[in-house]
């Protein structure tokens, strides 16, 4: 019946009409238009399609829908509803817009401030550049497109300026927004008054109901009931409203208005907006500074501005400038506003494209607000981002490596392929060896904060390698690091009974007789944690209750969920990280936030919490040092990544004790915990004899050693 209808309805229309006429929507008010949704022919746009019937149009509305045609084809200007076509026909008047919505259909923003802009500008226009009268200005002639831009239609009395009021008025008692119910009170002012008086009166008219409607009250459009709701304007624009509806010989000019009143000068929403129309004519500087502030401006606009007008403007900006780095946080702010499929839509293709960046800043721009993107990515989005984000590994830049490094905790979780997790855990592997302690300390880390997703047949020989060798770094906050992975992973159940007792606990022993006190203290409490742990389980052994591996790791999986990193668990989830490697110089005049974090020496305590000794925040403490990260660097530097260097003298007597002990990273596990995962790029398994574990000093202090990546106790 629908294709019938539609068949009639467009039956006269010829074939080289580009749109197909769809269903029939329902107006606010009466009109002779009717308004359909419609497309195009070619690629299925969606349009809009406003619909004369001569059969049922008297001969005034025919002659007002021609002249509305007519106007609207030769008003241009970007807040005027966009003709596509226009075509009259025997059956009736056809005028194809852009998609929209009569703004009394739909729901207004609690901040209607930049709409209302958007229509004094077109108005101005028409008043001052074209010379013309709309004549019908009121929310009836008000459409809102999907987008949230307030666009000026209803052009069907539009005339000369000079044109006599009275003229205008007779026609206005034939138009659409007459029989809605604004009647402005032609009848009692001077036959001198402008036409453009009513132009005037009508953009009073839309501040109170715009205002009144974004408050959720229903008010009428009429004179008496719209204008006694004054009460809800700014205060800054009652004055404006008064003197709007005044009818006198005077012309006001709109410009001024937008430049001179406070509400339109010190507006947020209008100086955002406004800026984004006009970007293309502002400086590099200019730009640079306005989008650094943006974040801290975007929560005084409202959310539907931000998602729906803003965030196009912002994808936009940073896929054809070289901005991304600083406008992704205002990108990330209002994408958090979307559902998972519009933010998959409208938001990933431009993330994907940056990811792909050669340029330092953007990439880690994007790499250190992984935890705001984790939401919004499935297994599939992160296949596709892990082969660019590798990259990362072997970047000569010390914090990307280091970003790099973190955000695995939110891949490895969301990986389905197994070569991909083998990657992308030999990957994280090599870092164990990289120049800088606090990379070497956030790595051990995070292979804590991943071992409940990887493969189980994996588990005890990638975490045991990588424990391993933690536990015999020359950095102290990397040992410290490792006892308290080592303890969230135990609690985590990731490892068997057996494996703890018989090659867990005799590693741990190692740090027993740690040359530092802290380090010694931590490891007797894992160690008493870890017995703890091994008596329960046994008594669920003679119980018979105890679980087997498959058990325990369908239980973490059920727990985790498609939740990635959301889903750890226990005191894995409390680790936090070691302090970050400055990126000093990385966004030119912006400094880094704490840029002596990363040789503070911090790292987890059993408990989550961190509190080791701490470390002078000199170069010295992490080696050699990397060069910055650099907005608009591009391509990283020519010189390779820095080689994989063991670190100088632990001074705990002989330096062999800790740096041999990195390269047999199996021989302290009780016979092979981490020996036998050969992928590890050779971190373990290279040799069957014991490191021997030096006696402390007789006296010591903390000093830090150039070039080595640790802390180095001197003879005092």
């Amino acid at each position: 019946m629908l294709g019938n209808f539609m068949k009639l309805l467009g039956g006269d229309l010829p074939s080289s009409f580009a749109y197909v006429v769809g269903e029939k929507l329902t107006l606010p008010f009466e009109s002779f238009w009717s308004l359909h949704k419609g497309h195009k022919k070619s690629d299925r746009s969606p349009v809009s399609v406003f619909v004369c019937d001569k059969k049922t149009a008297n001969p005034v509305a025919l002659r007002l829908a021609r002249n509305g045609n007519q106007k609207l084809k030769t008003i241009r200007h970007p807040n005027v509803l966009k003709i596509l076509e226009g075509l009259e026909v025997d059956a009736g008047i056809y005028v194809v817009t852009e998609e929209c919505m009569p703004a009394l259909s739909t729901t207004l923003p609690n901040d209607p401030s930049w709409g209302i802009y958007q229509i004094m500008s077109s108005l101005h226009f028409i008043n001052a550049d074209c010379k013309l009268v709309h004549g019908a200005l009121c929310p009836t002639s008000i459409f809102i497109t999907p987008s949230g831009d307030w666009k000026l239609g209803s052009f069907e009395l539009m005339g000369s300026a000079q044109l006599p009021l009275d003229r205008l008025a007779d026609d206005l008692r034939n138009h659409d927004a007459w029989r809605a119910g604004w009647r402005p009170p032609v009848d009692n002012v001077s036959p001198r008054t402008p036409a453009q008086w009513l132009d005037r009166y009508g953009l009073g008219t839309v501040f109170c109901w715009s205002f009144a409607a974004a408050e959720g009250q229903s008010v009428s459009i009429g004179h008496a009931d719209c204008f006694s709701n004054d009460r809800v304007l700014p205060p800054s624009l009652r004055g404006l409203v008064a003197e709007l509806k005044r009818a006198g010989p005077d012309v006001m000019n709109i410009d001024d208005v937008l430049k001179n009143n406070v509400f339109f000068t010190s507006n947020p929403v209008i100086d955002v907006m406004q800026f984004l129309e006009n970007i293309n004519l502002k400086s590099q500087y200019d730009k640079q500074a306005f989008f650094e502030q943006l974040p801290a401006v975007i929560d005084k606009l409202p959310a539907d501005l931000q998602a729906n007008q803003l965030l196009p403007e912002l994808i936009k900006a940073a896929e054809f400038s070289n901005l991304a780095a600083v406008i992704l946080a205002s990108i990330l702010k209002c994408g958090s506003l979307l559902s998972t499929e519009d933010y998959r839509q409208k938001v990933l293709p431009t993330l994907t494209k940056l990811f792909n960046s050669t340029d330092r800043a953007v990439r880690y721009a994007l790499l250190t607000n992984m935890d705001k993107l984790d939401a919004h990515l499935d297994s599939k989005a992160m296949e596709t981002l892990l082969e660019p984000t590798a990259m990362g590994f072997s970047d000569s830049s010390a914090p990307l490596r280091e970003a790099t490094a973190k955000t695995m905790m939110f891949f490895i979780p969301k990986l389905k392929r197994r070569d991909q997790i083998d990657k992308a855990l030999r990957l994280l592997s090599r870092l164990l060896s990289d120049p800088e302690a606090a990379i070497r300390t956030n790595v051990v880390i995070c292979f804590a904060k991943i071992a409940q997703w990887v493969p189980h047949d994996q588990a005890l020989k990638v975490l045991g390698a990588a424990f391993s060798v933690g536990l015999r770094d020359p950095f102290t906050p990397c040992r410290q690091a490792a006892l308290s992975a080592v303890s969230a992973t135990v609690s985590a159940d990731v490892f068997t009974v057996d494996d703890v007792a018989c090659k867990v606990m005799p590693t741990i022993c190692l740090r027993l007789v740690d040359p530092d006190g802290k380090v010694r203290k931590q490891a007797f409490d894992v160690m008493a944690s870890l017995s703890k742990h091994v008596q329960t389980r046994m008594e669920h052994r003679d119980q018979g209750t105890e679980k087997s591996p498959a058990q325990l790791a369908a239980q973490r999986q059920q727990a985790q969920g498609e939740g990635g990193a959301a889903g750890m668990m226990g005191m894995v989830a409390k680790l936090g990280w070691a302090g970050a490697l400055s990126t000093a110089g990385m966004f030119g005049r912006r400094e880094s936030a704490a840029p002596e974090a990363a040789n503070s020496g911090t790292a987890p305590a059993p408990g989550g919490g961190y509190a080791p000794p701490p470390v002078p925040p000199t170069a010295a403490a992490r080696g050699p040092q990397s060069p910055p990260l650099q907005a608009g660097m591009g391509k990283p530097a020519v010189s390779p990544p820095p080689a994989p260097a063991a670190p100088a003298s632990s001074g705990f007597g002989d330096d062999s004790s800790f740096h041999d002990a990195r390269e047999t990273a199996d021989d302290g596990w009780g016979g092979g915990w981490g020996g036998d995962f050969e992928d590890l790029d050779g971190l373990s398994g290279r040799s069957n004899a014991a490191a021997a574990v030096p006696a402390p000093p007789a006296r010591s202090s903390m000093n830090v050693r150039s070039g080595g990546g640790g802390v180095a106790p001197t003879q005092s």
